[in-house]
Formats: C-alpha cells, sequence, structure tokens
C-alpha cells in the first residue's frame, strides 16, 4: 500500500495592500511533504477572509491547477486575483488552501491552509 500524500502551502505571497476592485497577483508554493505522491492532480484555490481561518463566509478569488506531485516535490505559480469591489477597507486575509477540492487522501487535511494579512484601502 502506498503511503498517502500530505499538501500544503510553503510559501505564499502577496501585496500588502490593495485596493478594492483592483487586481493583484498571489504566489503560492504548493508542496507534498507526505510519503508517497498524489497519483492524480490537484487544485489550490484562494480566498478573501475577514480572519486568517478559512471558513464557509469567506470569498473565492481564484485558483490555480496543481500537478502531480511525487513525494517531497513542490509546484510554485502566480496566480492574477481581484480584490472585490465594495471590500470594506480594513486588515483582511488572503487565504491559499492546498487541494481545494479535497480529491487527494493525505496523511492530514488540517494543515493545507496558509494565510497572509493584507490592508484593503
Amino acid at each position: 500500500q502506498a503511503l498517502p500524500a500530505d499538501l500544503i502551502i510553503s510559501s505564499l505571497s502577496a501585496p500588502t495592500s490593495a485596493g478594492a476592485g483592483s487586481t493583484i497577483t498571489v504566489t503560492d508554493t504548493t508542496k507534498n511533504q507526505g510519503g508517497g505522491g498524489t497519483g492524480v492532480s490537484s487544485i489550490t484555490k484562494f480566498y478573501l477572509s475577514s480572519n486568517s481561518t478559512l471558513d464557509t463566509g469567506d470569498v473565492l478569488l481564484g485558483s490555480r491547477a496543481v500537478p502531480v506531485l511525487a513525494s517531497t516535490a513542490t509546484t510554485s505559480g502566480s496566480t492574477s486575483v481581484t480584490i472585490p469591489a465594495g471590500t470594506a477597507p480594513g486588515t483582511w486575509y488572503l487565504i491559499a488552501k492546498a487541494d481545494a477540492n479535497s480529491s487527494i487522501p493525505e496523511t492530514s487535511e488540517s494543515n493545507n491552509t496558509k494565510s497572509r494579512a493584507i490592508t484593503i484601502n
């Protein structure tokens, strides 16, 4: 039996501030830190949240396809996302979630997100 994969967001970068309605570039690295390969491709999704925890009230901004990842392999990419017009000024959080559709069995499903604060002005 193959060892399971374990996908994480090992790095996430984005501008520290943006205006509502503006387009920004989010760059992430998705890593398989598990002992086995993913076997199939997956998707990393990006959300805008009022806090650093992903929940159902968060706004999906965009996504990036992630190829099949062998054990310890990484993939990096940049994704253009638009901050929704009408987003209130203040501190928000960009959250990236690896294997966002839960298509890959993982050793841990609770370590798939990483967040970064962003000031909406």
